[in-house]
């Protein structure tokens, strides 16, 4: 493949009365990179997502710069296009829950988003990649804790082959052994399926066990990055050092 994998070049989303949510944004990530993306409430981290998964927030007037996925644009993107190029990109949403319809089961949840019907592993043997027992492929959404419902949801993405996974705060409002799970779920996905990925947190003591590359976000743009070792040792940014500290006073 000649490129990275995803590139976004100077992205800049406005919304009403000129406010600007991203600003000449732009970052690449490789082939089986892992790189995280860290930023306060605010920084614009939500609205990059929506774009990169296609959905459009309420209240965007405007958008400008590209993304490009395996080389074909996604912003403003025919639905064909979408179409072919979204099913090579996976997200981990924030809230596992409403990824899912509460009428159908875990199974059929999987089963809906394989690319070639009955291709590729099976319903047990997804499920046992992200350490679940193959009953909760009968279980229906409510039927699943906090963390075994976030599990089930990287299931579903790993169904759908994707050549990057989105993991948007999957630990939020999770509680630590289902913290633990579910961040060893995504390691072990990371280790055996060489997948890219780009970790989203405003946490970044989490980010740095998660990525080998990290990038900062503030007012929309990326103020800082590199490898986390040295965005710890060496702050270069008001705002990584700010971050740094948030996550020294949380662990106190």
């Amino acid at each position: 493949m000649d490129g990275p994998l995803l590139e976004v070049r100077d992205l800049t989303v406005e919304a009403e009365r000129g406010r600007r949510l991203l600003d000449g944004l732009s970052f690449e990530i490789e082939e089986n990179e892992a790189v995280g993306l860290v930023g306060r409430s605010g920084a614009g981290k939500s609205t990059l997502v929506s774009l990169l998964a296609g959905r459009r927030s309420v209240g965007i007037v405007r958008t400008g710069g590209t993304i490009r996925l395996l080389g074909e644009s996604l912003l403003d993107a025919p639905p064909a296009v979408r179409g072919r190029q979204g099913a090579r990109l996976g997200v981990l949403w924030q809230d596992a829950e409403s990824a899912f319809d509460p009428l159908h089961s875990i199974r059929s949840h999987i089963e809906e988003v394989r690319r070639v019907p009955g291709h590729g592993p099976s319903i047990a043997e997804l499920l046992a990649k992200v350490g679940l027992e193959e009953t909760a492929g009968r279980a229906y959404p409510h039927q699943l804790s906090g963390g075994m419902l976030q599990r089930a949801q990287l299931a579903v993405v790993l169904a759908g082959e994707p050549e990057l996974i989105i993991a948007d705060e999957p630990t939020t409002a999770l509680d630590p052994p289902h913290t633990t799970a579910v961040l060893e779920a995504i390691r072990a996905v990371r280790s055996e399926e060489r997948r890219a990925m780009l970790f989203i947190s405003h946490d970044l003591e989490l980010v740095r066990r998660m990525t080998s590359r990290i990038l900062i976000l503030a007012r929309g743009r990326i103020v800082e990055e590199g490898p986390g070792e040295r965005l710890f040792a060496q702050p270069e940014t008001d705002e990584t050092r700010a971050l740094v500290a948030a996550g020294a006073l949380a662990r106190a």
